[in-house]
């Protein structure tokens, strides 16, 4: 059975979690993947970033495109949901890259408070995307009542 030893003084009061080799094992092969998952989302988030800036710039170096009837404005707001779904793709996924970082610094000394930190970070990468799931929830909402409403007129 291998143990991460407490470094907390009344750690052990309570008599802790003892995690057996394969469940270290196991946390370990979760977080190299974590590790994977969050470096492909940075680069999603960079390309994401990309596309922002592209939109304009497309826009207005175009008139023939579809793109040349939208003004100013509505460029912009484009440019600015991008850039902001580019940052919350960016903060969730560096939750995932952090807690990959501490999970496996944590097995490979043994530190329960290591592991404690990075636990936290994988509960915030869980809260980031909870939060996103629910706004993504309530915008579709409103997008369908919105539709219906324009539609039943």
């Amino acid at each position: 059975m291998s143990e991460f030893t407490e470094k907390q003084t009344n750690a052990t009061d309570d008599g802790g979690i003892r995690l057996t080799q394969i469940a270290v094992f196991d946390l370990g092969k979760a977080a190299r993947w974590a590790r994977f998952i969050a470096i492909i989302g940075f680069v999603f988030s960079a390309f994401i970033a990309i596309a922002a800036f592209c939109v304009g710039a497309s826009s207005s170096l175009t008139s023939f495109t579809a793109l040349a009837a939208y003004t100013s404005s509505t460029v912009v707001i484009f440019t600015a949901v991008y850039i902001a779904a580019a940052l919350v793709s960016f903060v969730i996924h560096l939750f995932l890259y952090q807690f990959a970082n501490r999970a496996l610094a944590a097995i490979m000394v043994k530190d329960a408070e290591l592991m404690a930190r990075a636990v936290h970070k994988l509960q915030s990468f869980f809260k980031a995307i909870g939060i996103v799931i629910v706004v993504d929830l309530l915008l579709t909402v409103f997008a369908l009542v919105y539709v219906f409403v324009i539609m039943g007129h």
